[in-house]
């Protein structure tokens, strides 16, 4: 019993202490990234804007979870006569305080880094009003997409969308946002305990197992829960997705 007790002391110390720690850590957010889009939607009249999950550093091609729904939306943005380009916005910058710093803007509802996201879109809206932007987020990328959308005042050219957010983040659907969560079978979005506890206790395991083949993927791929993967052709979708895009830019007579 009595080593029971040091250890619990020892647990809850190194939490407090890591709290601490991770409260002290000086914050490296992102930088205004306003420059970098406006230089890369030249010659397009929608833009993709994409909040990766995990660290939110992915590229399209490490995104492959996902990618494949950001190239459907594009296609049915080109079906529509428009000319897309899907950009994505890295929210956390190479280096272990970066990181930690995410950790704590993830832990704070990315209080900072969708204000700074937040001012990036408005001002694209503002200056190219010529242009179609959505803001699209899967996972942890949807919480920031959430929190960005919520914080920018009516622009009649951005809309959001949110895919497979996690539970704690709380978001709702409206006019201009579309949330989807597997019709609820995402057990990340609709917490089921068993379920979310497990996958969370296996991940290592299975990032241990494929860094010793050498098939394996990243530790955050690693953490496969179950319902969380998406796919375009399941009715829970693709469909809600056209539905959406062409309710909110169908006819809106894109510039050549």
């Amino acid at each position: 019993m009595k080593r029971i007790h040091w250890i619990l002391i020892a647990i809850v110390a190194v939490i407090i202490i890591g709290a601490l720690i991770l409260y002290l850590w000086p914050e490296n957010l992102p930088q205004d990234q306003y420059q970098k889009i406006s230089s890369e939607i030249g010659p397009y009249n929608a833009v993709i804007i994409f909040n990766p999950g995990g660290w939110g550093n992915a590229t399209l091609a490490e995104s492959k979870d996902f990618t494949p729904i950001l190239e459907q939306v594009q296609q049915t943005f080109d079906d529509m006569g428009f000319n897309t380009v899907i950009i994505p916005y890295a929210r956390t910058p190479a280096g272990l305080s970066a990181r930690l710093t995410d950790v704590k803007e993830l832990l704070n509802y990315f209080k900072n880094t969708s204000k700074i996201q937040s001012r990036t879109v408005t001002a694209l809206a503002q200056n190219f009003p010529d242009k179609q932007f959505i803001v699209i987020g899967f996972s942890n990328g949807g919480g920031l997409t959430y929190k960005t959308c919520t914080g920018i005042s009516a622009q009649p050219n951005v809309c959001g969308m949110v895919v497979g957010v996690p539970n704690w983040y709380r978001v709702k659907a409206s006019e201009n946002f579309l949330v989807l969560n597997n019709s609820g079978r995402d057990t990340l979005s609709k917490i089921n305990i068993k379920d979310f506890l497990w996958t969370i206790v296996k991940a290592p395991f299975i990032w241990l197992k494929g860094k010793i083949t050498g098939h394996g993927e990243s530790l955050a791929l690693s953490f496969q829960f179950p319902g969380h993967v998406y796919d375009w052709s399941s009715p829970e979708v693709g469909h809600p997705i056209i539905m959406f895009l062409e309710d909110h830019y169908k006819g809106k007579n894109p510039a050549p």
